[in-house]
């Protein structure tokens, strides 16, 4: 689904439409439009704190302006009716009014989470023990409570244990996400999850509660205790099987963990292409850089970069010239960028430009926060909003597009690499070639490399 246009007056068409098609009580719609603002309003860390009582506004701690329905993200306020609809409208009813109230957004097409098929992460069972081999096997509850009474665990402690299991088969679907209650005086439990309501320990699969008590045995009881306890437990199995089930799961578990590691340290390597991580001083910072990484690798560097001739021109009046060094990053130009001329013609359309960006942040040494530097004048949020776009045209009047075009073409005009940025290739994707006009391994390029 593209890009979403989001403006003033498509939230208020949506927002008519939502309080149009839905039977609301007396005062629950102007309830829900307070929620939504100020659930937007603190999750922004725009605030000082404390508590906003119902119907007092909301004023941004950074510029003392309201914070309004208006600056609620589309996005957001799409999240929250499909919720409301979910909860509040009956089944048989509930796609007809989304359909109804999101006829507002124009382009916006999404199956509701009511209607997608159910998730199930834990189907097979993941060894050759994890299926009892008794005919009238165990129930979840019986199989808890063996393992209670055989490893002496407090009932509040196997609350906990039991929730856990439920909890871990509830996840697996990102839109319908489960939420693990502690509550001291009801017990552990699980509300919501992959089936779309509440998760119960009779929903989670035989085998799964089987896998998991015996990595429990494994990891919590005493070794001395261990093969009493399993023996208790999987009174279906002989002693052989279990141990050869428990070292299935140990060397399962061993190789996920190495895994979740390796995808851990990938994601912060990729995360340090976008700024030093060592400097973040909070929350928010740190939210914003996973931001940008998500823009970053879901722009479309598969396209095709033949130059285009008078696509765009420059606007000097506008958009200040690139001081800073497009060879070293954090530094002002160097001599050997000095006297550089540029067309006025931008032969780069703004797909192109941010496909260039992409590639040249991931093939070469510099982040994006240095490469924004670089630029001059751009902050991470009018970057970010550049990089988003989606269309040729879009975002051909901004400062980003022709700030970043320039930046490429003096490297280009000093011969640097630019990780493969400015390799164009025909329509077929086929030979690399120049740009029209350009030397291939000028004297002046090779002048330049050996200057850097």
């Amino acid at each position: 689904m593209p890009a979403l246009v989001d403006s003033a007056a498509i939230k208020k068409r949506l927002m008519e439409n939502f309080k149009r098609y839905i039977d609301w009580p007396d005062g629950e719609f102007d309830k829900l439009m307070y929620v939504m603002v100020s659930s937007d309003y603190f999750s922004r860390g725009v605030h000082n704190g404390g508590l906003v009582g119902f119907d007092q506004k909301h004023f941004r701690c950074s510029d003392g302006k309201e914070h309004t329905i208006n600056d609620v993200p589309l996005d957001r306020m799409l999240e929250d009716i499909e919720r409301y609809i979910e909860d509040h409208v009956p089944s048989d009813r509930r796609t007809e009014v989304f359909k109804k109230v999101t006829a507002a957004v124009p382009g916006f097409s999404r199956t509701p989470d009511w209607e997608k098929p159910i998730v199930i992460p834990h189907e097979n069972p993941e060894t050759p023990f994890s299926a009892s081999k008794a005919d009238d096997g165990k129930s979840n509850a019986q199989l808890l409570r063996d393992f209670a009474l055989a490893a002496s665990i407090e009932p509040s402690e196997m609350s906990f244990i039991s929730a856990q299991i439920v909890f871990n088969d509830a996840s697996g679907d990102d839109s319908r996400p489960p939420i693990l209650s502690t509550s001291l005086k009801e017990g552990a439990g699980v509300r919501g999850g992959r089936l779309g309501r509440d998760h119960t320990l009779a929903d989670v699969p035989h085998h799964f509660v089987r896998d998991r008590l015996i990595d429990y045995i494994a990891e919590f009881v005493p070794a001395e205790r261990r093969a009493d306890v399993r023996k208790s437990v999987f009174s279906d199995l002989t002693p052989s099987q279990v141990e050869k089930y428990a070292a299935l799961i140990a060397n399962k578990k061993a190789d996920e963990e190495a895994k979740e590691m390796a995808e851990a340290e990938e994601e912060e390597r990729k995360l340090r292409k976008i700024g030093d991580i060592s400097k973040v001083k909070n929350p928010n910072e740190l939210e914003n850089l996973y931001q940008q990484l998500e823009t970053l690798e879901a722009i479309n560097e598969d396209i095709d970069m033949t130059p285009q001739e008078n696509f765009a021109f420059r606007d000097d009046e506008k958009v200040e010239p690139i001081f800073n060094s497009v060879i070293q990053p954090n530094s002002r130009s160097l001599p050997s960028e000095a006297n550089l001329g540029f067309p006025k013609r931008i032969d780069k359309d703004c797909d192109q430009v941010r496909a260039m960006v992409k590639r040249f942040v991931f093939n070469s040494e510099w982040t994006l926060d240095e490469f924004r530097r670089a630029l001059g004048g751009v902050t991470r949020p009018q970057l970010t909003k550049f990089l988003e776009k989606r269309g040729p045209k879009e975002g051909v009047r901004t400062a980003c597009y022709q700030l970043a075009w320039k930046f490429f073409k003096k490297r280009d005009s000093l011969g640097l690499s630019n990780g493969a940025v400015l390799q164009e290739s025909d329509a077929n994707r086929g030979n690399k070639r120049p740009n029209d006009g350009d030397e291939v391994d000028s004297p002046q390029a090779k002048r330049n490399k050996a200057a850097v």
